[in-house]
């Protein structure tokens, strides 16, 4: 029960931990319609001499290497790299010896181990570039992304508890006090996995969620006073994805012509507060029907996105829609 006064949701941990789980969604080639046109400008971005490191740090099916746990939260990925840079030399060592059993340590990362100055410095600019093929291009848009998920979530855990939260996904499985993780151990067979108990030793629970992560994964900080953090997968729809990779939000402005008559306007304003479709008939007095239809417009233009969990739909503005809103 401590462990559970002890859970958080984070939202995102960052472009840092976003850029690994990037980078091993782009080694594979699971769900194509969401992101094989990202996967082939991102491959594009990758110049060759990085392209060993960044399938170390990341490969399709094995574990990452864990910079997340190591550099903790920043909101900048100069940040996270300042901090990766700082490290201490166990630290990191630790973690590189721990995947070293599973794949080849190119050079000149395997000098790590003697806290060699030019490896950390060659692992943080793999990063760098990593997060500038497959991340920095979308960033503001996948942070809204994620934050309307943090914000579904958050509903989920007040109506429905822990459990309903950690039960939001197939494979995980919430026996209390033990949480369940089913962790997939061959990329060719979904039903071959192992299944893990963890107990949290009253360090307690962060829950993030990740647009690029494909299924559920625990980390675990080298510092035993940090918490332990459940990654959730946060999948767009495939329009959703699409507006995701556009090339940019002022592209478009054909889309801005479904904008007709003050409701709708009004309904845009209502949702930049995250609200449910009968929450903006509420707050504007009109029917759950027409609060529908608008919202349907409104998606359909590209200022709004819409997440689902099971009986919980929440609408949010979309950065388009958030510029439009704002002025810009």
């Amino acid at each position: 029960m401590e462990d559970l006064a002890k859970t958080r949701l984070i939202g995102t941990l960052g472009p840092l931990a976003e850029t690994a789980f990037a980078l091993q969604t782009l080694q594979h080639t699971a769900s194509p319609a969401l992101f094989e046109a990202w996967r082939k400008t991102a491959r594009k971005r990758i110049p060759p001499q990085a392209a060993a490191l960044t399938r170390f740090i990341a490969p399709a099916h094995g574990v990452i290497l864990d910079v997340p746990s190591l550099v903790g939260v920043h909101a900048e990925m100069d940040d996270a790299l300042d901090r990766l840079h700082g490290v201490p030399q166990w630290m990191l060592y630790a973690e590189v010896d721990y995947v070293v059993g599973s794949r080849r340590v190119p050079d000149p990362v395997g000098q790590l181990a003697y806290g060699d100055g030019p490896a950390r410095t060659a692992l943080v600019r793999a990063l760098k570039t990593g997060f500038s093929a497959t991340v920095e291009p979308y960033w503001d848009r996948v942070k809204g992304h994620l934050e309307a998920r943090t914000l579904v979530a958050s509903r989920v855990l007040a109506a429905h508890g822990i459990a309903g939260l950690l039960s939001s996904h197939p494979s995980l499985t919430w026996n209390p006090p033990v949480l369940e993780l089913r962790r997939r151990t061959a990329s060719n067979d979904p039903w071959n996995a192992t299944l893990s108990d963890f107990c949290l030793e009253g360090r307690g629970l962060d829950i993030a969620f990740s647009l690029f992560s494909p299924w559920p994964s625990m980390l675990h900080p080298e510092d035993t006073q940090r918490p332990f953090i459940l990654v959730l997968p946060a999948r767009p729809t495939l329009q959703a994805g699409a507006d995701i990779w556009s090339k940019g939000e002022h592209a478009d402005h054909r889309r801005l012509a479904a904008l007709l008559g003050r409701t709708r306007a009004a309904v845009l304003e209502s949702v930049a507060e995250g609200r449910t479709t009968g929450e903006i008939a509420r707050h504007l007095n009109i029917s759950s029907a027409g609060a529908s239809q608008h919202a349907t417009v409104l998606r359909e233009a590209g200022l709004i996105t819409t997440q689902r969990h099971r009986n919980t739909v929440i609408h949010t503005l979309t950065a388009l829609g958030a510029m439009l809103l704002n002025g810009g």
